[in-house]
Parts: C-alpha cells; sequence; structure tokens
C-alpha cells in the first residue's frame, strides 16, 4: 500500500475519533441512541468513501497507463515488423494468410489487400515465391528460392519456416532476400577465374621466352623481341597486383590520398592526347568539348582523378565500334566541376545497371568484346570520386551509347 494511502487512512480514523471524543464529552446524555450511532458511523463512513474513491481513482489511472503502455507496445511491435529488412508471412495450416509485412509485398509483388485472409489455391498463381512458401519443409528448417524478372534479373530468396503456435497451426515464414551475396558469391568465383587466367597469360609468356634468350645463338631481331615481350609480360603482372592492392587498401581504409591544387581540363587534355593514337586506329572520332572559360583548380588527388579519367576514356574507346564517336565534356556551375564521356557503343545491359559499380562486374555483350577486363575499373574510380566527396553516375541505352560522369565540388570540406 502507498505512504499516501496509509496517511489518508490515519487522517479519517484521527478525524472520527476527534469529532466523537468532542461530542461525547461536551454533551453527555444529550443524544439518543441513534444519535450516538450517528456520530459514530457517519466519521467512519466518510473516512471509508474518501480511502475508497482514492483506491478507485488509483486503480483506475493504473489501469489506463498499462492499456496506453500496451497500447504503446503494440504499435511499436507493428513498427518493428513493418520496417524489418526481412519479409514475413503468418499462414495457417490449411493455408489461409494471417499476415503480411510491408518488405514481404515488396518481394511478393503482390498488394497485401489481394492475398490477406485468402487461401493459397486461390492465390498461388500471383508470385513464384508466394508458391515457394507453402511448399512443404520442416519447422526451423529453411530453403532457397530463385526467378528471374522480365529483363533476366535473377533474384534469390532464403525462406525459413518457424511453428507459432502447434494449437492454433500458424506458421511463420521469413523471406531474406539474398540475391546480392548470391551474385558477389558468383562474381567472385568469376573472378578468380580471370585474374588466374590473366596472370597465367604473361608468366607463360616470360616462361617460353626467357630459355630462348639463355640458349644463345639468335637473331638481335629476335632477341629483341624476345626482350619487349618478356618487359610487356612483365608490365601487366606489376600492373594487375596494382589493381590488387588499390582493391584491398580500398577495403581496409588504408587507400591514401594525397590532396594539393589540381587541374581537371589539364589532367583530361593529357589523357585525350595520349589516346588520340587508340582512338585513330579504331577510326573513332574522340573530340573533347573544352568549356568556354577555363575550369579552377580544385583540392584532390592528381593521380587518383587520372585514374578516373583515364578509365572513363580508355572504356569508351575499347566497347566502342570501329568508325563510332566519342563526345569528351567538362562542364563547370557555381559549385561543381562536372565530368564526362559520352560514346555510341554496345551500351550496358538493364539486368547488369543497377550493379555496374561493384567489384567483378562486367555486362557479357562487354566480355565478349574485350575479354581482358578486370570488372574493377569502375569500382576503384567510384570509392576515389566518393572520397573527394563528389559524384559518379551514367546512363546508358540497352540497345547502345553510354555516358559516363563525376562532378567534383570546387571547394573541399
Amino acid at each position: 500500500m502507498r505512504k499516501n494511502n496509509i496517511y489518508l487512512i490515519i487522517v479519517g480514523v484521527f478525524a472520527f475519533g476527534i469529532i466523537n471524543g468532542a461530542v461525547f464529552y461536551f454533551y453527555p446524555g444529550n443524544f439518543s441512541t441513534i444519535a450516538y450511532i450517528s456520530f459514530l458511523v457517519i466519521p467512519l463512513v466518510v473516512a471509508i468513501i474518501i480511502i475508497f474513491t482514492k483506491f478507485s481513482f488509483l486503480f483506475t489511472s493504473r489501469i489506463s497507463e498499462q492499456e496506453d503502455e500496451k497500447k504503446l507496445l503494440r504499435e511499436r511491435q507493428r513498427e518493428i515488423v513493418e520496417n524489418m529488412v526481412e519479409g514475413l508471412v503468418v499462414h495457417d495450416k490449411l493455408g489461409k494468410i494471417l499476415t503480411v509485412n510491408s518488405t514481404a509485398e515488396k518481394f511478393l509483388k503482390v498488394p497485401s489487400s489481394e492475398i490477406l485472409y485468402r487461401n493459397f489455391t486461390e492465390i498461388s498463381k500471383k508470385s513464384s515465391l508466394l508458391k515457394a512458401i507453402f511448399e512443404e519443409f520442416d519447422s526451423n528448417d529453411e530453403m532457397e528460392h530463385s526467378f528471374k524478372d522480365k529483363y533476366g534479373k535473377e533474384y534469390v530468396f532464403k525462406i525459413i519456416s518457424v511453428k507459432l503456435s502447434e494449437e492454433r497451426g500458424e506458421i511463420l515464414k521469413i523471406i531474406r532476400n539474398i540475391s546480392r551475396e548470391k551474385y558477389l558469391d558468383r562474381m567472385k568465383s568469376e573472378y578468380l577465374t580471370i585474374m588466374s587466367h590473366k596472370f597465367l597469360t604473361p608468366l607463360n609468356e616470360i616462361k617460353w621466352t626467357a630459355p630462348s634468350l639463355l640458349e644463345g645463338g639468335i637473331k638481335d631481331d629476335d632477341k629483341n623481341r624476345f626482350i619487349k615481350n618478356i618487359i610487356n609480360s612483365t608490365d601487366k603482372l606489376i600492373e594487375l597486383t596494382s589493381l590488387l592492392l588499390r582493391i584491398t587498401e580500398m577495403e581496409e581504409g588504408s587507400f591514401g590520398y594525397k590532396l594539393g591544387p589540381v587541374n581537371i581540363q589539364t589532367i583530361v587534355e593529357s589523357a585525350v592526347k595520349d589516346r588520340k593514337d587508340d582512338a585513330k586506329e579504331k577510326k573513332i572520332s574522340m573530340v573533347f568539348h573544352k568549356p568556354d572559360t577555363s575550369v579552377p583548380n580544385i583540392t584532390a588527388d592528381k593521380d587518383r582523378i587520372k585514374v578516373v579519367v583515364d578509365n572513363f576514356i580508355d572504356n569508351a574507346i575499347k566497347y566502342t565500334l570501329a568508325g563510332g564517336e566519342i563526345n569528351i565534356q567538362l562542364e563547370k556551375d557555381d559549385k561543381d566541376i562536372k565530368f564526362s564521356v559520352k560514346d555510341n557503343g554496345i551500351g550496358i545491359s538493364k539486368k547488369v545497371q543497377s550493379d555496374i559499380f561493384s567489384k567483378f562486374t562486367r555486362d557479357k555483350r562487354a566480355k565478349e568484346m574485350y575479354t581482358e577486363g578486370s570488372g574493377l575499373g569502375l569500382f576503384i574510380a567510384k570509392n576515389i570520386i566518393e572520397e573527394h566527396r563528389g559524384k559518379i553516375g551514367f546512363t546508358s541505352a540497352d540497345t547502345g551509347g553510354s555516358t559516363f560522369f563525376f562532378t567534383l565540388p570546387k571547394t573541399q570540406k
């Protein structure tokens, strides 16, 4: 019992005693039996009423507080369920769907209004994932389900089954989108295969060329050719090793930057000049559209920015067919400097566009046209630009033509 209630009882009893004592003392024998009883009962009744009222108020207040707490808990639980990254579906043993959260709706691509409280047999054709949810498998076990959308992009989901109530026969299905993890695992496997071949090619070149030099008795022209082959193979190995080191440093956060005043226009002009012969060899028209006024210096790492500029131009030349066009542009506004490379090359298919800046990502058409690519250049480019607090992006048509661009702030904060 709370202190306030105890004090209230004491006050009531004390008042009862004082009133009765005073009456009996000052007016002895002046009252009838009923009056005496009234004097005895009324204070007691009043005290009881006061105490009862107080207890009733505290009791109803506590009930109201508990109801508010329960309501808040229900709201919190509902928000947690609705905002989970996993999809949740609850159904009974007869296959009637009882609960669907918003994430499950997105995965199923079916509004909850069309499936709630309906039997599986009525709705199974609405989604292949929905059909997989009702496949029989043991409680606390899991299964994977995959399908491709109309663009050919693969989605993989893990479905976990948990029995909620044996008595009611309710089953919870937890749905996790593991498409990204599966994609990266596949890309890593492909990458290891590609990199193995890339290392083996120059190593074999060195292995077969070096013994010929040791044997002697070869012509000077052949000797020079062999030496050039060894040098070229060595350069390829150094380039591949450097690429792998960059990736490792980026992932570990140790990819250092040496910031200083940099003029992007100078970097672009140099890159265009260095690749002029490559474009000419493929009969590609490559034009650099210079800004009307000079571009101001920005604070950046010159070597890192050069890597990105070179990557954009190299890719445009590699994946543009003979006789194509490449337009390179440098623009500026009040806040940013924008660099872009537009080509009318093979383009990028829709199914890989969302992952084009991820490690190991290469479009099928790109692999067929240029087998030497590593799928790491754009990943590195994205990291470099974002470390400079810039933005990187692209537009591409499935039928052909791409524009890659990045913006850098004029002032680094």
